[in-house]
């Protein structure tokens, strides 16, 4: 059965992805990060365990990572505003064996306060990698967006299921 989305809320998800050196531990961890396969569930390659499956994943440890339940109020005041410049553009969809990505062509850009970001992808994640006060939706879309081979800021957004969203159903149908 094919379910519609329509988009509901969000609350603004910038993460800067930074990589860092391997902790020095008494378990081997691999230096090359390719073939390493994870995933978000709680198995042995789950998120608590991103850290340890190769160094490159070195920054995964911690609290601010992703998947994030964002909980109570967050007090914007705080944040720098969200500056989209969206153009329409061609995309190549790609299956990266976790999920299916809309890579973009440059164009679109994302500022956050002095740093512009170019939109690198789109991907989807059915039921959401994030929560709202422990609540996961039907849907969430992150757009990936890229300042350096350092610096990323994600945006994701939640759906909710509603009325048929003609842009989505049209993707869909190649599925």
């Amino acid at each position: 059965m094919k379910k519609n989305f329509t988009i509901r809320l969000w609350g603004f998800l910038a993460i800067s992805l930074l990589l860092a050196s391997c902790k020095d531990d008494e378990q081997s961890i691999p230096t090359d990060c390719t073939g390493i396969e994870w995933t978000h569930n709680g198995s042995d390659n789950g998120q608590d365990e991103w850290v340890n499956l190769c160094e490159g994943n070195s920054a995964c440890g911690g609290t601010a990572q992703s998947p994030v339940n964002i909980a109570g109020s967050v007090d914007g005041s705080s944040l720098d505003s969200l500056g989209f410049d969206y153009h329409e553009t061609p995309v190549e969809i790609e299956n990266n064996g976790h999920t299916v990505e809309f890579v973009c062509e440059p164009g679109s850009t994302l500022k956050i306060g002095a740093t512009q970001y170019s939109l690198a992808q789109f991907h989807y994640h059915a039921q959401s990698e994030h929560q709202l006060n422990g609540v996961h939706y039907p849907l969430e879309v992150h757009f990936v967006h890229k300042a350096s081979d350092t610096d990323y800021a994600v945006v994701g957004v939640f759906f909710e299921e509603g009325a048929e969203n003609e842009l989505l159903t049209n993707y869909l149908t190649h599925f």
